[in-house]
């Protein structure tokens, strides 16, 4: 997944999205070497594209 770059300085909220997307993709991608449980992983999966859906609403205002 792309990791968004579109915060400016001052734009707290989109840094923290971006923040926390790399860090759930980091995790999906940790889930995934584990060969944790599918549930695991499509949990992970489902918080991510949240992620992105708030980061989208963040870039549109």
């Amino acid at each position: 997944m792309r990791i968004f770059t579109f915060a400016r300085p001052n734009d707290d909220a989109a840094r923290n999205i971006g923040a926390a997307t790399s860090s759930v993709h980091a995790e999906q991608h940790a889930l995934h070497r584990n060969h944790a449980g599918r549930l695991d992983y499509q949990q992970v999966a489902a918080r991510e594209l949240l992620l992105l859906a708030a980061s989208t609403v963040v870039r549109i205002r």
